[in-house]
This record gives structure tokens, C-alpha cells and sequence, in this order.
């Protein structure tokens, strides 16, 4: 019966300490994945997993992210494109503004 059996060994580390938690929080509110490289201005699941992967050297499933972030206090928000409440003779003198300045 032994033989019908294996153990799971893991080669990576799949869990962030304590100390590793705080400082993703902390990077997440006062840094840019610029920092780490990655040319992007915004955090999405994708790009935390690849800084902590980068970084710390663990390999973390996509479902997992959004579990630490949820304890860590944080909230997963998806940036969409609102525009509906546009006012189009407000952007039309921003426009005009920003031509003129460029002028100058």
C-alpha cells in the first residue's frame, strides 16, 4: 500500500512571512512597479506576483494575491474608463489651454 502512494514535496516556497507581508503593503502604497522594472504605472495581481517572485524569490498563484491583500487590509480595485459624466466644452478648453501652453 505504501507504493500506492507519494508524498508532495515543494521545491518553492509558496508563502510570504510576516515581515515579507509588511513590506509588499508597504510597497504597494508608497511605490510604482517602476521600481522593480516593470514599465507600468499601476498594480495588478499579475504584477505583484511578479515583484514577489522577483524579489523574494516565491511563487504565488494569481487567487493568492488578492487572499493577502484582503488581510493585509488592501482592496483589489479595477480601473475602467468612466466616461459618461464628460463635460465636452470643459475638455474642449482644457485642450486649448494645454496648446497654448505648449506654445509658449
Amino acid at each position: 500500500m505504501k507504493g500506492l502512494t507519494k508524498l508532495v514535496k515543494r521545491e518553492e516556497v509558496q508563502s510570504l512571512s510576516k515581515e515579507q507581508k509588511a513590506e509588499m503593503k508597504v510597497m504597494l502604497i508608497e511605490q510604482e512597479p517602476t521600481t522593480y522594472g516593470i514599465d507600468r504605472q499601476i498594480w495588478t495581481g499579475k504584477i505583484i506576483k511578479e515583484v514577489i517572485q522577483q524579489k523574494w524569490e516565491v511563487k504565488l498563484k494569481d487567487s493568492r494575491i488578492y487572499d493577502i491583500l484582503k488581510k493585509l487590509g488592501l482592496s483589489h480595485q479595477k480601473a475602467y474608463r468612466d466616461y459618461e459624466n464628460a463635460d465636452s466644452e470643459q475638455q474642449q478648453k482644457f485642450v486649448a489651454t494645454i496648446k497654448k501652453n505648449c506654445k509658449n
